[in-house]
């Protein structure tokens, strides 16, 4: 099978072929990451801006730096929960204790294609001190209103399918 200008880490994913003829990308350390959502004490949501590989019609990428909640894979034999919290505190500088991550949901990042299920954590009422100390990945970290985010929402300006659904089944869960 070719995938064009697609680079796959073979110790981390498995391709999968059903009768149907459909083939999957299993993520193997999927189980074990998280997402975090990150609320302050006014109901602002914490996000990270980091640079993100986007694919262009012609099946060549680029790379942009858009703004998403904080996430990210786990290491051997971490539970969920520790994921969101080293992430969190990698990503921001933002160190809490584990019970303050509490499980919202799974996010099905893409069923079409790639068979993952990520934990979502919600944080409330959030430090909004961070330390971005010397992080390659993340250029800045910022409170938004859900005004705010809802304004970059319709200027196409956040389009990270975690983020999004954070949003939603936040918004869901309020009502």
């Amino acid at each position: 099978m070719i995938f064009k200008n697609i680079l796959f880490d073979f110790d981390r994913v498995v391709v999968l072929s059903n009768e149907c003829g459909w083939t999957r990308v299993v993520n193997k350390g999927a189980i074990n990451g998280a997402a975090i959502f990150a609320l302050d004490n006014n109901e602002n949501l914490l996000l990270v801006k980091e640079k993100r590989l986007f694919l262009n019609s012609d099946g060549t990428h680029f790379e942009k730096e858009t703004w998403n909640i904080p996430r990210g894979a786990g290491e051997e034999n971490e539970t969920p929960q520790k994921v969101a919290q080293r992430e969190l505190s990698e990503e921001t500088g933002i160190d809490l204790s584990i019970e303050d991550f509490q499980l919202m949901g799974y996010i099905y990042p893409d069923y079409a294609f790639i068979i993952s299920r990520v934990p979502l954590f919600l944080v409330n009422n959030c430090p909004t001190n961070f330390n971005l100390f010397d992080n390659k990945e993340i250029s800045n970290v910022q409170f938004f209103s859900m005004n705010q985010i809802q304004e970059m929402i319709l200027n196409q300006e956040m389009q990270d399918s975690f983020t999004l659904s954070g949003i939603s089944l936040y918004s869901a869960m309020k009502k």
